[in-house]
């Protein structure tokens, strides 16, 4: 199958803003669908006939041609196999990170999404996996995000949480050697990546995606995005981000 010329990957891991990176970028039109089309086909219970499901989604890139896809790490080495096997990218010896991937995205502007504060990214996810909340939104209507999203958000959703503070600590390390293996891919391959930090997108994303247009040669409505998720942290979030703190402060001390 013939892939686009004009192809947006982004990276991320869980929890790390990627879901509000890719609404911003799809409410402009020109960006394609940035999403997690991977995932979905990993999901069919039956065995999925991927060429046929990547022609569909290459036929709904933008008018400009771009087609998007969001990737996160912890099963881009499933996604690598079937790329591999479904013949899609046909295999040759490579023992470099996710080889399919990278021939898959030959030619792809990249995105790497993370956050400088891993301990709040770390407590997303437990209070992700203790509520059972992906994503939140103010007002009702048809949603289109993975997981579970709230509708009507209201700031005690998660007033019954307790949180596993080692868990916590565990999330740290492993965002730490998820991003590793990033870094690692991206070096391997030599790709050139933009990174995008949340804490420095969410005060100024416009510049952010005004970059991301003049990459593919194109330009984006002076406005802001239209946005209808919802920040889910709030005061318990962040009395458990003290907890976590301090807890690896403890660990991390030399024995005097």
């Amino acid at each position: 199958m013939t892939f686009p010329e004009k192809k947006l990957v982004i990276l991320a891991t869980q929890r790390s803003g990627s879901t509000l990176l890719c609404e911003d970028l799809r409410s402009y039109g020109v960006f394609g669908d940035p999403d997690e089309h991977f995932l979905l086909m990993l999901r069919r219970h039956a065995v999925p006939d991927w060429p046929q499901m990547l022609r569909e989604l290459v036929d709904k890139r933008a008018p400009n041609g771009v087609f998007a896809v969001k990737l996160m790490v912890n099963y881009a080495q499933a996604v690598d196999d079937r790329l591999r096997d479904s013949g899609i990218v046909p295999e040759q010896p490579d023992p470099s990170l996710f080889p399919h991937i990278r021939r898959f995205s030959e030619g792809a502007d990249w995105i790497w999404i993370r956050r400088r504060d891993v301990i709040r990214q770390a407590v997303s996810r437990e209070m992700s996996r203790q509520t059972g909340v992906n994503h939140a939104v103010e007002q009702t209507g048809p949603v289109r995000y993975l997981g579970r999203t709230i509708k009507g958000y209201t700031d005690d959703y998660n007033a019954d949480a307790v949180l596993d503070v080692d868990a916590i600590v565990t999330d740290v390390e492993s965002i730490a050697m998820e991003e590793a293996v990033i870094a690692r891919f991206l070096d391997e391959h030599a790709l050139p990546c933009r990174t995008v930090w949340y804490e420095d997108y969410v005060s100024n994303y416009m510049s952010t995606l005004k970059e991301c247009a003049a990459a593919f040669g194109t330009t984006i409505a002076d406005r802001p995005p239209e946005r209808r998720l919802v920040k889910l942290s709030n005061d318990k979030s962040e009395h458990y981000v003290r907890l976590a703190t301090e807890k690896i402060k403890q660990d991390i001390q030399l024995d005097l």
